[in-house]
């Protein structure tokens, strides 16, 4: 074996070495299906002005959301944004009224995570993984429109700007809050929550 060869040896093993310490060190884990249930929940919520709701489970133990989205309609030419709130000091918008101007668009669209799932009906037993809904405060706040953007009235099905996919770490609590930040004269219809929550 020339000394050349013997340098490309070395050179490999050496990697291969730093490669396998690499792994070793960092433990990396494995990802694999989470198993989740699909909630849709009716809920005709007609908002006038900013506010908060409280999202709480039914039997007060922690519910692990991993999506969740709205539908319903917006009225006015003010703004119109929902958060959600998981409690903890993350906020994360769920769906605006403002799209840019240059869109063109008719009616509100966007990102759009379709959920299907268990409807509730009226009367029936509410399961323990779906979410009451209890009016909280009153803000006196809005959001101004932004640069280049209009605010855009309609209806608007299952948006999820920002959760789509929620970070289980972050989003596992007994209650959270949808806070409402409406401009005056604008009214918002919030007619269904879509959600996914993790099987425990």
């Amino acid at each position: 074996m020339t000394f050349e060869k013997i340098r490309h040896v070395e050179l490999a093993i050496a990697l291969i070495a730093v490669f396998a310490m690499t792994l070793y060190f960092s433990k990396p884990g494995i990802t694999g299906f989470v198993s989740t249930e699909s909630h849709y929940q009716a809920l005709d919520l007609d908002v006038d002005h900013s506010g908060t709701y409280v999202l709480k489970s039914s039997t007060g133990a922690p519910i692990t959301l991993t999506s969740f989205s709205l539908s319903g309609s917006v009225q006015g030419t003010g703004t119109a944004n929902v958060y959600l709130n998981n409690g903890k000091g993350t906020k994360l918008k769920i769906w605006s009224n403002t799209k840019p101007k240059s869109s063109g668009l008719g009616e509100i669209t966007g990102v759009s995570n379709k959920i299907t799932g268990a409807v509730v009906k009226e009367g029936e037993p509410t399961p323990a993984s779906i979410l009451e809904v209890v009016p909280g405060k009153q803000l006196y706040e809005y959001e101004d429109i932004p640069e280049g953007y209009t605010p855009v009235s309609g209806p608007f099905k299952q948006e999820c700007l920002e959760t789509c996919l929620l970070p289980e770490d972050l989003f596992t609590n007994a209650q959270y809050e949808l806070i409402v930040k409406l401009e005056p004269g604008t009214t918002l219809l919030i007619e269904e929550l879509v959600y996914t929550t993790k099987e425990e």
